[in-house]
């Protein structure tokens, strides 16, 4: 008896698995590149100036973002225990959203010397709230 198989809207298999390798590699390469630009900002430059801060933190969200992706990818048959949820780059990429806005906020608030051990705790709970709702219906 033969199975039907379902392709994945937009393509076949192989154009999907094409398509998840190029967005791993461009993935590592911002990684990369983020983290290795922040340091350079954070060696070479001071807080002195605003468009220095600016650097800083927009920086310091795209380096939060593709790790926090990067991280949930790799941990994506654990977060998604259905199938069908797997593998999907755009719950994967809001997957690490949430991670991206605390780290930045938290660095937002100790550049204002506003972070304490109580506002920590508050940004973590939130977190864990968001995350929460973020994931997909059958995994609740």
């Amino acid at each position: 008896m033969l199975r039907r198989i379902d392709l994945p809207v937009g393509g076949g298999i192989l154009q999907t698995a094409v398509f998840r390798l190029v967005f791993l590699f461009l993935l590592i390469l911002l990684v990369l590149g983020g983290w290795l630009s922040l340091g350079l900002v954070v060696v070479w430059s001071g807080p002195e100036s605003l468009l220095n801060r600016v650097l800083f933190f927009s920086l310091l969200f795209v380096s939060s973002l593709s790790s926090g992706t990067l991280v949930a990818y790799g941990l994506g048959s654990r977060l998604f225990p259905m199938k069908r949820d797997r593998g999907r780059m755009g719950l994967v990429m809001v997957q690490g959203l949430p991670f991206s806005f605390v780290v930045t906020f938290a660095a937002w608030l100790q550049g204002l010397r506003l972070l304490s051990w109580v506002y920590g705790l508050i940004l973590v709970i939130l977190l864990g709230m968001i995350e929460y709702a973020l994931l997909p219906k059958g995994s609740k």
